[in-house]
Parts: structure tokens; C-alpha cells; sequence
């Protein structure tokens, strides 16, 4: 899409880098890990271990590169102005690229947005607005802990006078549809990829333990890396456990 920088209308929201950045380093621990082992003297044991690490690896690396995908930009130097975005059907998990949608359309084809509010740790306030953008072509959403630049969106709305619900799931009682989608969004798929992480670190850990403290002395150095780094990930296995659990 065109760029008008100097139009207080026109602007495209900008992906937050925390996020990506946790998502990607978890990811890069999970294919490190299988790496190191690779080159142990027992190269068999990275096979192993391999086949359990590698699967959560992968799907965090496509929901990575899921998220970088997405996008809102809207030109306000049209007339209507024109709203395009990459984004996934309402109710639907982007767990990879393709589940994402393109579309580009005049402003005045959403009907309404519904914002869902929800306890997360990771948005700004401790609470995630959840934007379900009804449209004659479907209907479409995005949260505010992935872009930075939201309320920019909120503004938006207010000049094109659509309009704009908000509230917590049950608060918005006639949207049966978010009623039912309000625990659908990756809750199932990140915190069970949080418990496979944390029996596979504790596993990791134990095992490390284990040969450092009986194993050869060759092999006791490797015994005490592989604690170290299944120790130092555990500290993140809270987070993903936890991924956007209600309070």
C-alpha cells in the first residue's frame, strides 16, 4: 500500500518486538539444544531427544514467522479511505501463514468492531483488547499485544464513526460468537507446548545431573552444560504455560 506520511489518517501498526523476539528465542533453544547434542560422543542421543524437541520447536517458528505476517494499514488518502490487512478469520488459530487472510477494503465495509477486553500479562495495562472486525467479506481479528501502535486503530474508528463495542466477553451477551471464541485464540496449543518443554527440560536436567555426577569424566562437562541450559529455560516455561490463562 501507498504511504502518506504526512496524512494524520494513513498509517499501518507495527509489530512489538518483545514478543517476537520471546517466541523466537524459545524456538532457537529447541533446535540449539537438538544442535549441541549433535555433537556430543553419542550422537544418537540428539536423535532422541530430537524427535521430542524439534516438533514444539518447529510450531513456534511458524507461529513466529505467522506473526510477523500480520497486518493493519489504512490509507486515509482515499476517498472512502481504504482499510488492507493479513489477519485470521475470527474463532480460527494462525498457527501458520496460510491460515492468515489478505484482504483490502473500503472502510464502510465493517459493519462493527467488538473489542473483547482480557487479563494478559504481556499487554500494556495488564489487559489485551481483542478487535473483531465485522466485515461484509467475514469476520476477521487481531489483539493489542502484538502491535504497538493500537491506538491508532481506537482513532481510526472514532473518525470513520464505525461502530465500536467494548467489554468483557460476558458483558457483550448477544455476540455468541465471541462468547464462544473467548478461549480459542492458541490457549490449548502454547500451554500444551509448555508442558512437553517443561517434562523435556526437567528430563534434560535430570539426565545432566545424572552424568555429571556418576558419568565419565569426559562426559561430565556435557552432563554439567546440559543443566545449565535446561535449568536457565525453565524460566520461561511459566509464561507459556500460562499463555493468556484467566484470572
Amino acid at each position: 500500500m501507498k504511504s502518506h506520511p504526512n496524512d494524520g489518517n494513513s498509517f499501518r501498526m507495527r509489530m512489538r518486538i518483545f514478543p517476537l523476539i520471546f517466541v523466537f528465542m524459545t524456538c532457537l533453544f529447541f533446535f540449539g539444544f537438538v544442535t549441541l547434542l549433535a555433537f556430543s560422543p553419542e550422537p544418537e542421543v540428539a536423535i532422541v531427544i530430537g524427535m521430542i524437541m524439534v516438533p514444539p520447536g518447529l510450531f513456534l517458528f511458524l507461529l513466529g514467522i505467522t506473526m510477523t505476517m500480520q497486518f493493519v494499514a489504512v490509507d486515509g488518502a482515499t476517498n472512502p479511505p481504504r482499510v488492507s490487512f493479513r489477519l485470521p478469520k475470527a474463532g480460527s488459530a494462525p498457527l501458520a501463514p496460510m491460515m492468515l487472510n489478505y484482504r483490502t477494503m473500503n472502510a464502510n465495509a465493517i459493519s462493527r468492531v467488538d473489542v473483547v477486553l482480557r487479563p494478559n500479562s504481556a499487554a500494556v495495562g495488564g489487559c489485551e483488547r481483542l478487535y473483531h472486525l465485522r466485515t461484509n467479506d467475514g469476520d476477521y481479528y487481531f489483539n493489542s499485544v502484538w502491535f504497538s501502535n493500537w491506538i491508532l486503530f481506537d482513532e481510526f474508528l472514532v473518525r470513520q464513526e464505525i461502530e465500536t463495542r467494548v467489554g468483557s466477553p460476558d458483558e457483550i451477551m448477544d455476540a455468541v460468537d465471541i462468547a464462544n471464541e473467548k478461549r480459542s485464540f492458541l490457549e490449548s496449543e502454547m500451554r500444551g507446548c509448555g508442558r512437553v518443554m517443561k517434562w523435556v527440560l526437567v528430563f534434560i536436567a535430570f539426565t545432566g545431573l545424572t552424568v555429571a555426577l556418576f558419568g565419565n569424566a569426559g562426559d561430565r562437562r556435557g552432563g554439567l552444560i546440559a543443566v545449565a541450559i535446561a535449568t536457565s529455560a525453565l524460566g520461561v516455561v511459566p509464561m507459556i504455560r500460562n499463555y493468556r490463562r484467566l484470572k
